[in-house]
C-alpha cells in the first residue's frame, strides 16, 4: 500500500487538530467543573432532595468517570500532536513525498548507471582500448567515456537524493505511528457513551433507567489504558539507531554543508530530548505555566529548584554528554572541512585557510547551528544544550566545547 506525505496537508492537519484540542479541552474543564461543583453541592446538603440524590448516582457512576477519561485522551493526544508535529519539522521541506513514486524513481536510475557503467566497462576494455588507437578514434572514445563518467555521477546524486527522501518519510511514519491509537479508541467509546446517555430515561424522582440501551461502553472506557507515545521505543537502542540513520541520510544528501550542520545538530537534539522526554516535558509545563519572571540565579527561588530538578533527571540518565558533543563535532566537521578540496578550487592554501574561517564564522554566528548558548528546542523557550548533564560540567559547557572543538578541526 502506497504512502504519502504532504507538507500542505500536514500543516493544515496541525492547524485543525490543535483548534480541536483548544475547543475540546474547554468543553470538557466546564463539564468537569459543573460536575465537581454539583457533587460537592450535594455533599454539603446545598442541594437536598430525592431527585437530587438519585441523580448523584448517574453523575458518579458514568458521566463524571467518562469525562475524566475523556480528559486524560485529549491530554494524550495533545502529546501525541507534539510528537508528530517535531517529526513533520523534520521532513516538511520537502512538500510532498509519495514512497512507491520514489521506490520507482530509485529503480529506475540504479538500472541507469547499471547500464551506463556496462558501456564505461566495455569502453575501458583492453580490446576496446586497442581498436581505438588503431583506427584513431582514442580521443573520441576517451570524450565518450567521460560524458558516461559525468552522468553517472549525476545519477548517484540523484540516487542518494531519493535515498534521503525515502529513509525521511520511514523515520516520519515510525515516528507518527502510534501517535493517537488510544486516545482515538477512547473519544469513540466517549462519542458511543454521548449518543446512549442521551436515552437515559429520567423519572421525576431523580431515578434513571438504562435498560434497553447498550451500555458496555462504560466498562470498555474505564479498562482502555493510555500507553505512552511510542512507549516501547523510549530505548536508548531505538533512538541510537534513528540517529545514525538521520546523520547518515544528512551526510549523503547534496544540502549546502551549513544546512547539513544545522540538521546534524537537530537530530542530536532530538535525541537528547526523546531519551528525556518525560522530564523534559514535565519541566516545561511547570515553567510555561509560571507566573513571573523565571530566574534560576536566584538563591532558594522556585525557578532554581525546577532547574536543578530537571538536572538531577537528565544526570540519572546515564548518557555521556561529552562523548555526544565529541561526536556530534565530529560529524559537523566531516560535513564542513575538506581542505584539499578548498585548496584545489581557490587555488592556494592561504585562499583555502580564507575560505575554511569564513565556513566557521558561518557556523559559529549568533542564530548558527553551533550557537548552542541561544538555541531554544523547537520554538519553546528553554534549551536542551544548557543543561547541568554531569554534576561537574557548567550549563554552557556544550557551546563552549563545541566551539573550540570545531575550531580546532577546522
Amino acid at each position: 500500500m502506497g504512502v504519502t506525505y504532504s507538507a500542505a496537508e500536514s500543516k493544515a492537519l496541525i492547524q485543525a487538530m490543535t483548534n480541536n484540542i483548544q475547543i475540546a479541552n474547554e468543553i470538557t474543564d466546564r463539564l468537569s467543573s459543573g460536575c465537581d461543583h454539583l457533587i460537592a453541592s450535594l455533599d454539603s446538603g446545598e442541594l437536598q432532595g430525592a431527585a437530587y440524590t438519585a441523580g448523584r448516582g448517574l453523575f458518579t457512576v458514568i458521566i463524571i468517570p467518562s469525562i475524566k477519561k475523556l480528559q486524560a485522551a485529549i491530554d494524550a493526544i495533545q502529546v501525541g500532536l507534539t510528537t508528530y508535529q517535531r517529526a513533520d519539522a523534520q521532513i516538511a521541506r520537502y512538500g510532498t513525498l509519495d514512497r512507491d513514486h520514489l521506490t520507482e524513481l530509485k529503480r529506475l536510475r540504479e538500472r541507469q548507471v547499471q547500464v551506463i557503467q556496462a558501456q564505461i566497462d566495455e569502453n575501458e576494455s583492453f580490446m576496446k582500448q586497442v581498436s581505438s588507437l588503431l583506427t584513431g578514434d582514442y580521443g573520441t572514445l576517451w570524450s565518450d567515456t567521460s560524458t558516461l563518467y559525468h552522468a553517472k555521477n549525476q545519477l548517484e546524486i540523484g540516487i542518494r537524493e531519493v535515498t534521503t527522501k525515502l529513509e525521511s518519510l520511514e523515520w516520519f511514519l515510525t515516528q507518527t505511528s502510534d501517535c493517537f491509537r488510544d486516545s482515538l479508541v477512547i473519544l469513540r467509546l466517549a462519542i458511543q457513551g454521548a449518543t446512549q446517555l442521551s436515552q437515559v430515561f429520567m423519572s421525576s424522582d431523580g431515578s434513571y433507567s438504562t435498560a434497553g440501551l447498550d451500555m458496555s461502553w462504560v466498562t470498555s472506557l474505564k479498562n482502555q489504558e493510555i500507553s505512552p507515545v511510542n512507549a516501547s521505543k523510549h530505548t536508548q537502542n531505538h533512538y541510537h539507531n534513528i540517529l545514525i540513520q538521520t546523520i547518515k541520510a544528512i551526510k549523503s544528501s547534496s544540502e549546502r554543508p551549513l544546512q547539513k550542520s544545522e540538521r546534524l545538530v537537530a537530530a542530536y537534539e532530538d535525541y537528547l530530548y526523546f531519551l528525556n522526554k518525560p522530564a523534559f516535558d514535565d519541566y516545561w509545563k511547570v515553567r510555561s505555566n509560571y507566573d513571573g519572571e523565571w530566574d534560576p540565579s536566584v538563591k532558594g527561588s522556585y525557578a532554581k529548584e525546577i532547574e536543578e530538578d530537571l538536572g538531577k533527571k537528565l544526570q540519572s540518565s546515564g548518557i555521556n554528554f561529552r562523548l555526544i558533543i565529541n561526536k556530534m563535532g565530529d560529524d559537523i566537521l566531516s560535513v564542513n572541512v575538506n581542505a584539499p578540496y578548498l585548496s584545489q578550487v581557490a587555488g592556494s592554501q592561504l585562499s583555502a585557510a580564507i575560505l575554511d574561517n569564513k565556513q566557521f564564522y558561518d557556523l559559529v554566528n549568533t542564530g548558527q547551528p553551533l550557537d548552542l548558548k541561544s538555541r531554544t528546542y523547537h520554538g519553546h523557550n528553554y534549551s536542551v544544550w544548557s543543561r547541568q548533564w554531569e554534576s561537574e560540567l557548567p550549563g554552557d559547557y556544550a557551546g563552549n566545547y563545541l566551539y573550540g572543538y570545531v575550531g580546532t578541526g577546522f
